[in-house]
């Protein structure tokens, strides 16, 4: 019998125990919150409409250059990689002179030899002139003089336009980068020959990764609201959580047709952010923004709920949730405008359910 008393009585001291502890934690919580309740603040932010489409990053037009050769010969040097960062007239690859070097040699000594001969041209057809005046030399000698020296002109001429395209040739020995940036490709290596054709391939595909742009391919349905100017971002696969500002800059006119959809290429303008590398070819989600509210109070759409046509939030007053029917406005894919209501910092619950 004196066992069951004990009993008894620890259990009505565990009671007393649990009551206590279901005590002190309420009284740790507003009254009518016995769980944690999720919450959002009212806040002024800007509300926008936009529309969403998927593009890509692509070099603008000068942006990327392949740079070849202009002579040929071989391949001496070819001191870049892929990944290099190189400026404006870095050496990308020499070729042999030597051949070009003996052209140029030539072309000089030929362009000497037809200075001297213009030389005595000029002399020989002065002196005729002057016996011809006296009457000394006939009309036809002097004809005589006169064509060769306009001969020794133009064969000096031409000299020195050989001379002068020797010294090109030999300058195009040394190929150098026209822009800076990175090399993307090297479709050479030292030692090989590059051989004389009609078009002479590419040594190296230099990328100004600075002057970048997206083409995002936008529906028929929605390209009538994208006009240029307007404001836009986007977000790439390896930055999901970045947002890029960019501008429109061009609507292209002739549409892209795929399966029967008909879209139209919007052209955006930014520039590449600091701490993020933007690399061409990059798949971009784009939102272009159509309209916007400035200073508008707004609270996630998952706060906002209906009855029939009302719609209410549950605001917090003091330690109890109360309803409280607001007037909306604009919307976009998170949020809601409040138009009445509501002021900036109450606290609303968020609708779990």
């Amino acid at each position: 019998m004196r066992v069951r008393v004990m009993t008894g009585l620890a259990g009505i001291a565990m009671v007393a125990i649990l009551w206590a502890v279901v005590s002190l934690v309420r009284s740790s919580q507003p009254a009518g919150m016995l769980a944690a309740t999720p919450t959002a603040m009212v806040t002024e932010r800007v509300l926008s409409r936009t529309v969403t489409a998927t593009g890509t990053v692509r070099p603008v037009t000068g942006a990327e250059i392949k740079v070849g050769a202009q002579v040929a010969g071989e391949l001496t040097e070819v001191p870049v990689k892929a990944g290099d960062r190189i400026a404006k007239g870095a050496l990308l690859a020499r070729i042999d002179s030597a051949t070009f070097l003996a052209k140029t040699g030539q072309a000089e000594a030929a362009l000497r030899q037809a200075e001297v001969e213009r030389d005595y041209a000029r002399i020989d057809f002065g002196r005729k002139n002057q016996l011809q005046q006296a009457g000394a030399a006939s009309a036809q000698a002097l004809d005589t003089a006169r064509f060769t020296l306009a001969a020794a002109e133009a064969k000096y001429q031409g000299a020195a336009a050989v001379l002068e395209q020797a010294r090109l040739d030999l300058g195009h020995t040394t190929v150098t980068a026209p822009i800076g940036g990175v090399v993307a490709e090297v479709s050479v290596r030292q030692g090989e020959t590059l051989a004389m054709r009609l078009e002479m391939p590419s040594l190296v595909t230099i990328i100004d990764t600075g002057r970048l742009e997206v083409r995002t391919y936008v529906d028929e349905t929605d390209i009538g609201r994208i006009q240029p100017g307007q404001k836009a971002s986007f977000t790439v696969d390896t930055y999901p959580d970045r947002e890029i500002p960019a501008t429109v800059r061009a609507i292209e006119p002739k549409p892209r047709v795929e399966n029967g959809v008909v879209s139209y290429i919007a052209v955006l303008d930014f520039i590449p952010p600091d701490g993020a590398v933007i690399r061409p070819e990059m798949t971009a989600h784009v939102k272009l923004v159509i309209s916007e509210a400035a200073a508008a109070l707004t609270i996630p759409r998952t706060a906002l709920r209906r009855d029939g046509s009302r719609e209410f939030v549950r605001l917090r007053q003091g330690d109890a949730w109360i309803e409280r029917t607001v007037v909306t406005g604009w919307r976009d894919e998170s949020s809601v405008e409040i138009r009445d209501g509501l002021a900036a910092g109450d606290a609303v619950q968020l609708n779990t359910l």
